[in-house]
């Protein structure tokens, strides 16, 4: 990659007011380093840029599962193409972690990222209380239940409106054998998800039957197999 000095004849500060269309350059002088830029195919140098910006333009976007479950979930690549649309509009690239074990912190502390975005996070995972104690810029999904005292800024869906909205309608219809397939308890989903559904029960003056509601690990597979044993017990 060339760097900043093969485009001679002007000074550092000159060519990266030039390339970044700042003030201070004349339209004629302007136009000529451009020209040269793309004659060259120059690139500023990153880690030059981001010392002078204090910006690496990388967001760090950590998904606390294994690659195989990560990308099997239509849930997790609708997250990532509207995350991904939404940075590169605001001059950002992407940094994806599947299953990291290390400190999210420190591909901050590193200078790989300028912030980070846990998605899917567990209400026990220490890597995420972590960016919180540290003050790192982190934003999770969905984020801490509200009793607690965890205050890390966070995006979540209508989780318990939604639930109690379907399992109302079931129990409209007439059913009262209604089956739910949670995810772990350590996540945030599954503790709105189950309170949604005992809500719904408690509105209509009915109690669900505990067999029927099972924890998973929000895989397909396990859905698959739980599914399997609530309609052998329900037959």
């Amino acid at each position: 990659m060339l760097t900043i000095k093969e485009i001679t004849g002007v000074s550092y500060s000159t060519v990266s007011r030039a390339l970044n269309n700042k003030k201070g350059v004349s339209r004629a002088m302007r136009k000529e380093i451009v020209q040269l830029a793309e004659e060259l195919s120059y690139f500023p140098h990153s880690s030059a840029r981001a010392l002078v910006q204090n910006r690496i333009g990388v967001i760090g976007v950590v998904i606390p599962r294994t690659g195989e479950f990560a990308f099997q979930s239509p849930f997790y690549n609708h997250i990532l193409m509207g995350v991904s649309t939404y940075a590169r509009q605001h001059g950002y690239h992407l940094m994806l972690g599947i299953h990291e074990t290390e400190s999210y912190a420190t591909l901050y502390y590193r200078r790989l990222v300028d912030g980070l975005i846990v998605v899917g996070n567990r209400i026990d995972d220490q890597n995420t209380i972590e960016l919180e104690e540290k003050e790192i810029p982190a934003v999770v999904m969905p984020g801490f239940p509200e009793e607690t005292t965890h205050r890390i800024p966070s995006v979540n869906s209508e989780n318990f409106k939604s639930v109690q909205q379907a399992v109302g309608h079931l129990i409209g219809l007439g059913h009262r054998r209604v089956a739910f397939i949670l995810g772990q308890m350590t996540s945030k989903y599954s503790l709105e998800w189950l309170a949604a559904f005992l809500d719904a029960f408690e509105k209509h003056g009915l109690s669900p039957n505990p067999g029927y509601v099972v924890e998973s690990d929000f895989s397909k597979t396990d859905g698959y197999r739980l599914m399997g044993e609530l309609l052998y017990i329900a037959s």
